[in-house]
């Protein structure tokens, strides 16, 4: 409604009724239920707005609670589209009479792969901010920000991904052609011009890749940035790996008791909830990391203190990446299966063979 006021309108959000008109509105389960809605008149500019409840989409005739279930057995069982139409009917296909007459025998209640291709299709054209504020979802204030490499069709492609840790969701995924500083910059300002709402973040846990960090910073001036605690140890884990052959191969193998104080010995530095806490756990690192290859691990600690510090400061702010990444690999896989020719070990008809998903 803020969007579609006439221009010079004061936008104080003052209305009267103006008309009411009924809608059928269906069910997961097939039922269907008449719904009253409201169109109301800004007494500032004479503007007429439809208002929706929050269980409504506009322009679909499913409600919320449905379209989150089918999404689900689309999305995460990893049913297709037809598939997903005779779960939500049956379950399953427990009379094991094919797709097709399951659907037939279900018609009067269960979604056809019709419409349900077509809830895929307006899912697919939607980014995840339109949805969530479509559907009455507050703006993130602290997120979590990254970035995946993808192969489709032989093409290989950059997507960023902003995601909210409090209530798990995503809120934008983009297409870039390359990895850089302006790309990512480009695509955040994208997001933000979706809707003034999007433009308060305050908070980003990122990894430890300098342009996502500068692109962050100017697309959203003033956030604070908390660099993953995860992506250090990993990165230790890296250095630590070649410590260990250098001692190797120098007839002084690094003992298991020594290798476990020197992460534990890291892992405090990074955990400490104060300046002087930080400060102190960094004199007490082991000599190990005087000299290389784990010298660049404490230089680290020491150029970044405050980017691994934000956590003591804004407790809303995330110390891993950990949900965004596992929610890459659910998207690795489900664009594997995407990707995935079906074989016809049956010698069947194309239109006998079962999809084996579709986004």
């Amino acid at each position: 409604m803020a969007d579609g006021h006439a221009e010079g309108c004061p936008r104080h959000l003052h209305f009267t009724h103006h008309q009411t008109y009924t809608r059928t509105l269906k069910h997961f389960d097939g039922t269907q239920s008449p719904i009253s809605i409201w169109r109301v008149r800004c007494l500032e500019c004479a503007v007429v707005f439809t208002i929706l409840p929050s269980f409504v989409v506009r322009y679909k005739r499913y409600d919320t609670d449905a379209l989150e279930k089918l999404a689900t057995l689309l999305f995460i069982t990893e049913d297709s589209y037809r598939m997903a139409g005779v779960s939500q009917a049956l379950g399953m296909d427990t009379q094991q009479a094919g797709t097709w007459t399951a659907l037939e025998a279900t018609s009067p209640t269960a979604i056809s792969p019709r419409a349900l291709w077509g809830l895929v299709q307006w899912l697919g054209q939607l980014s995840p901010a339109q949805l969530n504020l479509a559907l009455g979802v507050e703006p993130p204030t602290h997120i979590i920000e990254d970035e995946k490499h993808v192969t489709q069709s032989g093409e290989k492609a950059y997507v960023p991904i902003v995601y909210a840790p409090k209530e798990a969701l995503i809120w934008w995924i983009d297409y870039i052609q390359s990895v850089s500083e302006d790309a990512l910059q480009d695509s955040l300002e994208r997001f933000k011009a979706i809707s003034e709402r999007l433009t308060h973040l305050t908070g980003a846990t990122v990894d430890g890749w300098d342009p996502a960090q500068n692109a962050l910073r100017a697309a959203f001036p003033g956030l604070t940035i908390e660099e993953c605690h995860l992506h250090a140890m990993l990165k230790l884990g890296e250095h630590l790996a070649t410590f260990k052959r250098q001692r190797e191969k120098a007839g002084q193998p690094l003992l298991p008791e020594a290798e476990a104080q020197i992460r534990a010995a890291f892992l405090r530095v990074l955990e400490a909830p104060t300046p002087a806490a930080y400060q102190q756990a960094l004199e007490e690192l082991p000599t190990a990391f005087d000299s290389g290859p784990l010298d660049s691990r404490k230089q680290a600690l020491i150029d970044k203190q405050a980017l691994f510090q934000a956590w003591t400061t804004d407790e809303k702010l995330a110390v891993v990446t950990t949900a965004l990444d596992q929610c890459m690999k659910f998207l690795n896989r489900k664009q594997e299966n995407m990707q995935t020719a079906v074989k016809n070990p049956r010698g069947l008809c194309e239109h006998e063979i079962e999809p084996t998903s579709v986004v």
